[in-house]
């Protein structure tokens, strides 16, 4: 027999278990069936191999903003990509060397900054090296030869100064006794108690030690402007200046080191203007080659602003080995973007035209190994990845050597859509 309590307490244990059971009941009664939602796009396989299909949905296709282009078939001016080299035109590029055995000391811009070779700028004449040179035994011995001599000289230099000093004083006080004498004898015949022949004598003696005065002063001044210049064997420190402005690209020499004579010391080089050399082949017709040529990105494309190099008559050299014969141009550098050695390609044009096939490059789409694709349209919503053969780029449009037949439609926008989509990348 259950008391009155437990009693309540059981029936409020079981509502509360009614209550779970009604909200799934009810939620199970009103719940919609869910619908299955159809895919955006379908990849089907190709039977033969090749690339499969894709078909969009008309929701896909108005999402992605696809776009459409015919392929044209059009005569368009020959123009072959071949590969250049950059190099220094000659007499833009300066060794510098040290002409004797020397200590390097660096000039001031370069002795701040000795980590910015390859990138240091350098106007024309400034000091770049500083070189202190060093004397051998042979220059040491006539370097002590000369210290005697020249030690002899300047004591008989001394001496000639020490006598003309000694001869102007005794001028000097030979002057003053001839005056006094002349004055007496000049007062005697005054008087008329001297004899005339007296005076006379006097003042011939007079006329003399004026004579005398006169000589020594100037042999005096003539001597204190005479000196001796200390012009030994020992070379005075030898400053090494840029011959003109452009960038040291190599040092050759630590400050502080010693280097003998000829050592290189740096290299200076003018990258303002580069050369391309452009190698054909022997058996190309070199006579419709342009006159200029410009340079091809990495995308194969010819910027709109890509620089320009005009052809100039180079060096002529060739390779045996290659069958090859070079052609150059020379290429403004002002920025200094472009470095020696470097390896560009560039656009060749040649006369005449050649029918080729003209796409969008907006059209084309590159796998991991750079192979070119575009995709045809097959009608509807359903497309298709053909391969094609790049030429070149023409701007905005691509050149193509192989691809899809001319009046073909291809797609110009949402091609990278589409190859996501292909290989379930895409969204």
């Amino acid at each position: 027999m259950l008391t009155p309590r437990q009693s309540r307490v059981f029936a409020l244990a079981g509502a509360l278990l009614l209550v779970p059971l009604t909200l799934a009941g009810c939620t199970r009664a009103g719940a919609a069936t869910p619908q299955t939602k159809a895919a955006p796009a379908k990849v089907t396989a190709a039977e033969s191999g090749g690339a499969p299909t894709l078909e969009l949905t008309s929701a896909a296709v108005e999402r992605l903003g696809i776009t459409l282009s015919q392929v044209e078939t059009r005569a368009v001016p020959r123009v072959r990509v071949l590969s250049g080299e950059l190099v220094v035109p000659p007499g833009a590029r300066a060794e510098l060397t040290a002409p004797h055995a020397s200590v390097v000391s660096f000039g001031e811009r370069l002795a701040a900054a000795p980590d910015q070779v390859g990138r240091l700028r350098v106007e024309q004449g400034e000091v770049l090296f500083t070189l202190t040179p060093l004397l051998s035994a042979e220059g040491e011995r006539a370097a002590a030869l000369q210290r005697v001599q020249l030690t002899q000289a300047l004591n008989q230099l001394e001496l000639a100064r020490t006598q003309s000093a000694g001869a102007l004083e005794r001028a000097r006080a030979r002057m003053d006794g001839a005056r006094t004498a002349f004055e007496r004898a000049e007062a005697l015949v005054t008087a008329q108690a001297g004899s005339p022949r007296a005076r006379d004598e006097a003042q011939a003696e007079l006329e003399a030690a004026k004579a005398e005065l006169a000589a020594a002063e100037h042999e005096k001044a003539l001597l204190a402007t005479q000196s001796l210049q200390a012009e030994l064997t020992e070379l005075a420190p030898l400053a090494i200046a840029a011959p003109f402005a452009g960038e040291l690209v190599e040092l050759g020499a630590a400050a502080g080191q010693l280097v003998p004579a000829g050592a290189r010391l740096g290299v200076l080089a003018r990258h303002d203007v580069l050369w391309i050399r452009v190698p054909l082949f022997a058996d190309a017709p070199l006579g419709v080659v342009g006159a200029s040529v410009r340079l091809v990105g990495l995308d194969g494309r010819v910027a709109p602003d890509a620089p320009e190099a005009r052809a100039i008559a180079g060096l002529p050299s060739a390779d045996a080995a290659h069958a090859t014969i070079d052609r150059w141009f020379e290429l403004p550098n002002r920025d200094r973007a472009l470095r020696p050695g470097q390896r560009v390609s560039v656009a060749l044009p040649w006369t005449g035209a050649e029918e080729r096939l003209v796409v969008p490059w907006s059209a084309l789409v590159f796998d991991v190994q750079g192979g070119a694709w575009v995709y045809e349209h097959l009608g509807e919503t359903r497309y298709r990845r053909v391969a094609v053969e790049l030429e070149r780029a023409q701007g905005d449009e691509a050149i193509l050597v192989r691809g899809p037949a001319p009046g073909a439609s291809v797609v110009a926008v949402g091609v990278a859509e589409l190859f996501g989509t292909e290989f379930g990348t895409g969204k």
